[in-house]
C-alpha cells in the first residue's frame, strides 16, 4: 500500500510538472513591439519592463503587464479555471501566456517574460514538490523508530511461542496477527 502511495505521489507530481511546463511553452517566442520608429518584431527574450506589446486577436500575450490601447476579451482559463472570456480595456491588468480572443490589443509590460504570474506559479509549484509537510516529517521520524519496534515485536512473540512449545503453524500465525495488528499504524 505504501509503493502504491508514493507510485501515486510521484505520478501526479509528473503530470503536475508536465502541465506547469506546457504553459510556460504556450508563450509565443516572438512579439511585435511598438517603438518610436513603429512595430518591429522581437524576440520575446528582448522585451523589457515598461515596453509597448502589440497583441493580434488570437495570440497568447507575452508577459505580465496593462492594456494601454484598445479593448479585448482575454482568455484566462489556463490560470483561473473561468471558461468564459474575461473584458480587459485601457490600465487594466493582464497575464502572461493568457490569451487575446476578440480585438487587437497594446500593452505595456509590468515584467519580463518569465518573471511574471506564470513563472511565480511555477516557482511555487516546483518549490511545493521539493518540500514534504511538517506532518510527513513528523510521521517519517515516528515510522522510523515505530517500524523496528514493530518487528521486534513480532520476533519476540514468535521466539516465544516456540520456546513455550506451540506448534509452528501457531508460532507462524501469533507472529503474523501481530504485523497485521500493526499494520494500520
Amino acid at each position: 500500500l505504501v509503493l502504491l502511495g508514493r507510485t501515486l505521489e510521484r505520478g501526479a507530481r509528473a503530470r503536475a510538472s508536465d502541465a506547469v511546463e506546457r504553459l510556460v511553452a504556450m508563450t509565443p517566442a516572438r512579439a511585435l513591439r511598438r517603438t518610436a520608429q513603429g512595430v518591429e518584431e522581437v524576440a520575446v527574450a528582448r522585451l523589457r519592463v515598461g515596453d509597448l506589446v502589440v497583441v493580434p486577436p488570437g495570440q497568447r500575450i507575452h508577459a505580465d503587464g496593462r492594456v494601454a490601447h484598445g479593448e479585448t476579451e482575454i482568455d484566462e482559463a489556463l490560470l483561473t479555471g473561468e471558461s468564459a472570456p474575461v473584458v480587459r480595456g485601457v490600465g487594466e491588468r493582464v497575464i502572461g501566456a493568457t490569451r487575446n480572443v476578440l480585438a487587437e490589443i497594446e500593452i505595456v509590460l509590468d515584467a519580463q517574460a518569465g518573471a511574471g504570474a506564470l513563472a511565480r506559479i511555477a516557482a511555487l509549484l516546483e518549490r511545493a514538490q521539493g518540500e514534504r509537510p511538517r506532518v510527513q516529517r513528523l510521521v517519517d521520524r515516528v515510522s522510523a523508530v515505530f517500524t523496528p519496534t514493530v518487528l521486534l515485536v513480532t520476533l519476540a512473540t514468535a521466539l516465544g511461542w516456540a520456546l513455550a512449545g506451540a506448534a509452528a503453524v501457531d508460532v507462524a500465525l501469533t507472529a503474523s496477527a501481530v504485523l497485521i495488528v500493526a499494520c494500520p499504524c
